[in-house]
């Protein structure tokens, strides 16, 4: 039949023999016959092995699901902070400002009230031909 060596192998172990054909190709199809030869004769064994090429298509490739969406980033305000971009100041604070270690400051009104807000009002500083006077003076 022609059959190559390097892609047949025989093996014979224990009165089991085994063809095996590596890469079977459409030239090896046919009816192969096992002959079994030693002191007292020899034998063809029954029945023939019918080889036949199927083409099988190869399984298609596993696919995984596609990965969730990613999770929106949680953004923590900063304490003194609330809304969806941390925005406002919360009840009890004002003048929102990143800079603040919390935000926002806190309402510092001796107990009187908690509802603070910041003011156009600062303080500045006052020159005099002789001195500087620290000024408390408000604008608005």
């Amino acid at each position: 039949m022609g059959i190559n060596k390097f892609r047949c192998v025989q093996e014979s172990e224990g009165g089991v023999g085994t063809l095996t054909v590596n890469n079977a190709q459409p030239m090896d199809q046919g009816a192969y016959t096992c002959e079994a030869i030693n002191v007292k004769g020899r034998v063809l064994a029954t029945p023939d092995c019918i080889v036949r090429i199927v083409s099988i298509p190869a399984p298609e490739p596993q696919t995984r699901p596609p990965p969730p969406p990613p999770m929106p980033a949680v953004r923590t305000c900063p304490p003194l902070t609330m809304g969806q971009n941390c925005e406002q100041c919360r009840p009890g604070a004002f003048h929102r400002n990143d800079k603040a270690p919390h935000g926002c400051l806190k309402c510092f009104c001796f107990g009187i009230t908690d509802q603070c807000r910041s003011s156009d009002w600062y303080r500045t500083k006052v020159s005099s031909f002789n001195s500087i006077l620290y000024n408390c003076t408000f604008h608005q």
